[in-house]
């Protein structure tokens, strides 16, 4: 029987780097794969009635939609002899099929998209069915190596740390800072980017020691997952405009930033980790009370929280990539694995750090406007660009809050020494409830 190269690549690997995937969402015998899924979609993925033409669950089986330009025929005809087409203004658009996956198809599909979900993605974007009787194995679940002095030998973690600003001015304009005056008069400062990838570094150490393979997707605190400074990078971009007779003025910067380097920057975390081929993701971030804007006074509140795949909003499957996810986490486990995950991550936190989970009932605003909430406390489903792109089992973690008027205190104290550098020793005991969280997972 032939296979095409992709088919080839994607039954190699199976076999090669298998172990890194979980399974597959566990149907009713008695479900019919149609009443199954659409069940599933509403459980996780669908936020906004407004997208539900996009996708079609039906007797044939899934579809996914795409919207083109409508064509103008009367247009066409006078452009035949130049051979351009005229095209209708962009607000006229037409659906048509982007990918149709028969149900025939479906156990094939969803294995090939656990075991290579990269090779996986190519087919998707060719429109390419997998084809003959293909002999693919389940992929195995690390497990921890009791009687090993390196119990994580073999495990591969991912660690982001959020953000990118390697400066208090350069986390003004991320808007990623904390800068409060106290009531007696003292000022403390400190931003996110640094917190964050600090605590990836320690976490990094911790799970090293242990025999685990770590990779962080930003090289230092200052540092874009470009392996640049934000900096840098624009300073090589206004060169580039320069070349091409534009210039761009201080007003531009933060609007050229925002649209340009984030989203490369979230494209090459996303890369790095699906490459690496990650067992566990973990994104890390540090929060704020999101009922306490504009955030310069401090607040009594503290929060734990996690999130996970799905949610997808209005104009949240405008995008190949949107909808092959969409598709991704519709036949995987990837969420219900990233919920359990991000369980045990939010016991250690509450045990160690005694910051409480968020519970059922609360006022951060964004909750109910864009996340579904799963069976579990604390985890939530939201469409994050990081939690949407990175394949496997992940949690984007949000521990505390940084405004706390506890917490505040110990993350502006700059008290513990790591290699040569000070850092607040309140990172440290993060990193060590997720190497706890991480610990009680994989036992699991």
């Amino acid at each position: 029987m032939n296979f095409t190269l992709i088919e080839r690549l994607l039954i190699l690997s199976v076999f090669l780097f298998g172990s890194h995937c979980q399974g597959q969402p566990q149907r009713n015998s008695n479900a019919s794969p149609q009443a199954f899924y659409k069940k599933r979609v509403q459980q996780y993925l669908l936020k906004d009635e407004s997208i539900q033409d996009m996708f079609a669950i039906s007797d044939s089986g899934i579809t996914l939609y795409r919207e083109v330009p409508v064509v103008n025929e009367k247009d066409t005809k006078g452009a035949k002899s130049t051979g351009v087409t005229k095209k209708t203004p962009p607000d006229k658009l037409k659906k048509e099929v982007e990918y149709h996956l028969p149900w025939k198809k479906l156990d094939i599909f969803k294995r090939l998209v656990i075991a290579n979900p990269i090779e996986t993605y190519e087919m998707y974007q060719q429109q390419k069915l997998p084809t003959g009787a293909m002999d693919v194995r389940r992929p195995r679940r690390f497990r921890v190596q009791t009687n090993n002095k390196l119990p994580l030998k073999g495990l591969r973690v991912a660690l982001d740390p959020g953000h990118m600003a390697g400066s208090i001015d350069m986390a003004k304009k991320e808007r990623k800072f904390v800068d409060i005056t106290l009531k007696n008069g003292k000022r403390l400062s400190f931003f996110e980017s640094k917190l964050a990838w600090y605590t990836c570094a320690v976490l990094a150490d911790m799970l090293k020691a242990k025999g685990a393979e770590v990779r962080l997707t930003r090289k230092r605190f200052d540092m874009m997952a470009l392996d640049s400074t934000y900096q840098q990078v624009f300073d090589n971009y206004k060169k580039q405009q320069k070349k091409a007779g534009k210039t761009i003025k201080d007003w531009q910067k933060w609007p050229t930033f925002f649209k340009k380097f984030r989203k490369a920057d979230f494209i090459a975390r996303a890369d790095k980790i699906n490459q690496f081929q990650p067992h566990l993701t973990m994104i890390v971030h540090y929060n704020v009370d999101g009922a306490n804007a504009p955030w310069d006074k401090t607040t009594v509140q503290n929060h734990s929280m996690a999130f996970v795949s799905g949610s997808f909003m209005k104009n949240e499957l405008s995008k190949p990539e949107h909808r092959f996810n969409f598709l991704r986490l519709l036949l995987t486990q990837d969420i219900e694995q990233s919920i359990d995950f991000s369980v045990e991550v939010l016991k250690a936190i509450k045990s160690k750090l005694q910051v409480p989970t968020l519970p059922t009932q609360n006022n951060q605003p964004f909750i109910d406007r864009a996340c579904i909430a799963t069976s579990q406390p604390g985890v939530y489903a939201r469409n994050l660009s990081m939690a949407r792109k990175v394949y496997g089992t992940l949690c984007f973690i949000e521990p505390l809050y940084q405004e706390n008027a506890k917490e505040i205190l110990k993350l502006a104290k700059n008290d513990y020494d790591y290699q040569g550098t000070k850092i607040p020793k309140r990172v440290v005991e993060v990193a060590e409830a997720y190497f706890e969280g991480i610990m009680a997972y994989l036992k699991k």
